[in-house]
């Protein structure tokens, strides 16, 4: 008789665990089940980030902050393996998140403009000077841009690796507009066309990328590309500050035609107000954004997060991570562990 834990191995054995370091194929196990909430945590030890030399890295660092002495075939290994051990053991489970911020805004140069404690007491509450315009839903500035291209050219350079980072399957994102135009130029050509030709990708670029994927594609037999999803939760903390006021879901669509809206989506923004979110309410929305990632995408061991500084803090706190205050344009992959709670 075959017990549950030799089950699950061989059940993750045949869904791919020995797929090209690229693409991590989602991990089947037959006996996940959606938990009411879940205990969340950081696996450290593969990354910078996860200790206080993760503070002076790059926006995009080299490899993306992985150790010197570790790998990222080696890193897939060791996800796929905690995922097995962990449906056997208690029902957690892992993910590997690519955790971006978005590139300047508009409101982030206002900022700069009047100094933090003016910007709050008064500048935020405005949509604009007159020169600048930050609200409603901030936008991103010319350098917001580049620093969103420099992360779609870290993946670009990662992909040509002998040893590279896993790609994620899944895209999620604040539905702010300075975290979907992040979202889609870091990934353009890779996971997704990007509709608004926020930028052009070399041709020699491109070409790589299409060479790349391709082969990886063809060993696996899946559609390259990854719809986006928007998330409510995951917008940056709100009220107060226009920056931080959503537009209607129509004018979303309009300008992001790529991305899926979550069910339940409202047409208007039922969440801003005119009362600035408090860090404990923003925590505990950010602690049900991951449960319903976690019920939601089950199969998916690798993913990505393009939100915003506040958002990355309180990711950071939910699931106990070196504390990082994140640059504009950051990238930061950590490893969170999801365990069910009864």
């Amino acid at each position: 008789m075959v017990s549950s834990s030799h089950l699950v191995a061989l059940l993750a054995l045949a869904c791919g665990a020995q797929a090209a370091p690229a693409w991590v194929l989602p991990f089947w196990n037959p006996f996940a089940m959606q938990a009411k909430s879940y205990s969340f945590s950081t696996y450290t030890g593969f990354f910078k980030y996860d200790t206080q030399e993760g503070t002076s890295l790059a926006a995009v660092a080299p490899n993306f902050g992985l150790r010197d002495n570790v790998t990222w075939d080696g890193l897939a290994r060791t996800l796929l393996q905690l995922n097995i051990d962990g449906a056997a053991h208690d029902g957690s489970s892992y993910k590997l998140v690519f955790a971006g911020r978005h590139g300047q805004g508009y409101h982030n140069v206002a900022e700069s403009k009047y100094g933090t404690a003016l910007w709050d007491s008064y500048w935020s509450e405005l949509t604009t000077d007159g020169n600048l315009t930050w609200g409603p839903d901030a936008r991103l500035t010319p350098l917001g841009i580049q620093q969103a291209q420099a992360v779609h050219d870290g993946w670009v350079a990662m992909l040509k690796q002998r040893d590279s980072a896993p790609l994620p399957t899944k895209l999620y994102s604040s539905p702010l507009s300075r975290a979907l135009s992040t979202m889609e130029i870091s990934y353009d050509h890779i996971l997704l066309n990007n509709p608004n030709a926020t930028v052009e990708t070399p041709a020699a670029n491109g070409n790589a990328i299409d060479s790349i994927l391709g082969g990886i594609v063809a060993k696996l037999g899946e559609a390259r590309y990854v719809k986006p999803e928007i998330k409510e939760l995951f917008r940056e903390e709100y009220g107060e500050h226009t920056c931080d006021q959503r537009r209607t879901r129509s004018q979303i669509a309009k300008d992001y035609p790529n991305v899926r809206f979550e069910a339940g989506f409202s047409e208007e923004d039922q969440l801003w107000t005119t009362t600035r979110e408090q860090d404990a309410h923003l925590d505990a929305r950010i602690q049900q954004a991951l449960t319903q990632v976690w019920n939601e995408a089950q199969q998916d061991q690798v993913i990505s997060l393009t939100s915003h500084s506040g958002v990355m803090q309180s990711l950071f706190r939910v699931t106990h991570h070196y504390p990082i205050k994140p640059s504009t344009g950051a990238l930061i992959p950590l490893i969170i562990k999801a365990t069910p709670q009864k």
